[in-house]
């Protein structure tokens, strides 16, 4: 893991070692969205979805 500070914010790098999908969902290069709605990061607690809504994680309680 590589961890840099850009701004405000700290990037963290990780190196994939394996991933699982179903058959038919995803191959090498790409995501087929028209089988699945995986969320993506916006800003924040903001997630997106490949429909225009918007996803919000949950406050943490302290």
């Amino acid at each position: 893991m590589n961890k840099f500070d850009v701004g405000e914010s700290t990037l963290f790098v990780f190196e994939v070692l394996r991933v699982k999908v179903k058959p038919g969902i995803a191959d090498e290069w790409s995501i087929d969205f028209s089988k699945t709605n995986i969320p993506l990061h916006g800003a924040g607690r903001v997630f997106h979805r490949v429909d225009p809504r918007k996803v919000f994680a949950r406050k943490s309680l302290k």
